[in-house]
């Protein structure tokens, strides 16, 4: 597996990378030195000689060619990531993370680089306007990686913190509300919101329910074949619950359960359908987007009402769909399952991307309003 850092420049990608390389004992590789190297010129050259757009293809090029190799840990170019087809090729068999630093810190950082003038896209006046513009212009792709703050933090600080991403993170389940929310605010940083997986062979559903006055909780998992979706395996547990119910919390009530039931699997799943919310929740860390970052499984929330959100009218015929809107964020998206009937509300969970996401329920979703994976684990549960 390949370790993959992206973000702006100035946010220590290089210096980050050659740490994390030489504790994994991997081979670090800068790609603007790799580019250089290959090209003969330096990077303000081959902007000034050939253009933009013929230096990202140059990159593309050197990210098919190191998505070949593994044990690196490779430090990219601030624009290279922003390529959708450079995130898949190098996504699929490695962990990608996105350094982050506030533009002021950034721009420090830049002139106290020993070559500034390096940097052809801050080139002319106002660099500080420069980077602002170019960090708001590529937010929405950096943010579709895990995020790791540089502000204030040495390099070996920074690159403990991803040594620590590498693993599933764990945390305690009987916590007060605020500390609940404490777990959610760090951990929806670790969300990958990009594809992260090879051929899904099977697909999984979940139903959560309660019993004895809610003293205990009671999970239901179905693995299904895809793309057939006939049902594989079947596991239920019963646990102790360990929170009351309070909105936007639910996943620390419903999880200890569902990751019991997991435990017991003898196929693990590819992919995780999950009746609840994926990002699509005010720390963006809903059921699917916890489970799926807990268990390292590709996770889908798939909610049959809106928890928060705005979004356009939307058609009746199936596949009809609508941005899922919140904070000037698309948190997910509004979708038509079944002609003339009630929407479902589809958030990236982890490691998958929102079209792949919404490319997978239809496929789960051939006849009724759910998806197979949620209506065979209902019936699951309420044939116990």
């Amino acid at each position: 597996m390949n370790i993959i850092l992206t973000g702006f420049m100035g946010t220590g990608k290089s210096t980050v990378g050659a740490l994390l390389a030489e504790r994994l004992g991997h081979q670090f590789v800068d790609t603007d030195v790799l580019i250089e190297a290959q090209s003969k010129r330096t990077i303000p050259e081959i902007f000034a000689e050939l253009g933009e757009a013929a230096f990202r293809q140059i990159e593309h090029k050197v990210a098919v060619e190191l998505a070949t190799q593994t044990g690196l840990v490779i430090g990219t170019g601030g624009g290279m990531m922003i390529n959708p087809q450079n995130v898949a090729v190098l996504g699929k068999h490695g962990r990608i993370f996105c350094l982050t630093a506030s533009a002021d810190t950034i721009l420090s950082r830049v002139l106290a680089d020993e070559k500034p003038t390096e940097r052809p896209l801050l080139a002319g006046n106002d660099p500080k306007a420069k980077i602002y513009a170019l960090l708001s212009k590529r937010q929405s792709k950096y943010g579709q990686f895990p995020q790791v703050n540089t502000e204030n933090k040495s390099p070996a600080t920074v690159a403990a913190e991803i040594l620590s991403f590498l693993e599933p993170p764990q945390h305690r389940w009987d916590l007060s509300p605020r500390a609940a929310m404490t777990v959610q605010d760090t951990l929806r940083y670790q969300i990958s919101r990009y594809d992260q997986f090879d051929t899904v062979k099977t697909v999984a559903g979940v139903d959560v329910g309660f019993e004895d006055d809610g003293k205990i909780t009671r999970a239901a998992v179905v693995v299904l074949d895809f793309p057939s979706l006939m049902v594989r395996e079947t596991a239920v547990s019963h646990l102790p619950t360990s929170m009351p119910y309070i909105p936007g919390l639910l996943s620390f009530r419903e999880i200890p359960a569902v990751l019991d039931a997991l435990s017991s699997l003898k196929i693990t799943p590819d992919l995780l359908l999950c009746d609840g919310q994926g990002i699509a929740h005010p720390r963006r860390l809903g059921l699917a987007a916890h489970l799926g970052l807990l268990a390292d499984i590709p996770s889908i929330g798939v909610a049959k009402t809106r928890f928060i959100g705005k979004h356009g009218d939307l058609e009746e015929e199936k596949g009809a769909i609508q941005p899922l809107m919140d904070k000037g964020e698309q948190i997910g998206v509004v979708l038509r399952s079944r002609t003339g009937v009630k929407p479902l509300y589809i958030s990236v969970g982890h490691r998958i991307s929102l079209d792949t996401a919404v490319d997978y329920v239809l496929r789960c979703t051939p006849k009724y309003r759910l998806p197979e994976t949620t209506r065979q684990a209902h019936k699951l549960a309420s044939n116990l």
